[in-house]
């Protein structure tokens, strides 16, 4: 099932009007409900398909990506859901990454890397966590 799917299920079902379907503010809630609700190991197998195609585009290696993307270019790429919390907190580089960001970068992305809610997520899904942090580990992120 694609994402437009989910896009179109969710909004139906959160009873958006169809004339404010094409608005940001309505697509922006929707992917911050898709990243929360998004069981951890789909979000790691999202991220990984996604950094391989940013390698291939800035001819490095996709493992490299926490410790060399732009501050802005991440920015853009956890709001539009494109980086996981999940990944973002759970891979070594990760927090390499979190520690480059300006307090207006951090602003921007706060409502989806709300700390709060990703330490109750990952104390709720431990063996998920250990999944995950072990094959971020072996794949060198």
């Amino acid at each position: 099932m694609g994402l437009d799917t989910v896009w179109s299920g969710s909004v139906i079902l959160e009873g958006k009007k169809l004339a404010d379907w094409s608005k940001d503010s309505v697509y922006d809630e929707f992917l911050l409900q898709y990243v929360k609700k998004e069981p951890g190991l789909k979000a790691l197998e999202r991220n990984v398909v996604y950094l391989s195609e940013w390698g291939q585009e800035h001819k490095c290696d996709w493992q490299d990506y926490f410790k060399i993307v732009t501050p802005a270019r991440a920015v853009h790429d956890i709001r539009s859901a494109k980086v996981s919390p999940w990944v973002l907190y759970l891979s070594e580089t990760g927090g390499e990454l979190l520690t480059r960001f300006n307090d207006e970068q951090v602003k921007m992305i706060q409502h989806v890397i709300d700390t709060t809610f990703w330490m109750k997520q990952f104390g709720h899904n431990r063996e998920e966590v250990e999944e995950i942090k072990t094959t971020c580990e072996v794949a060198g992120i």
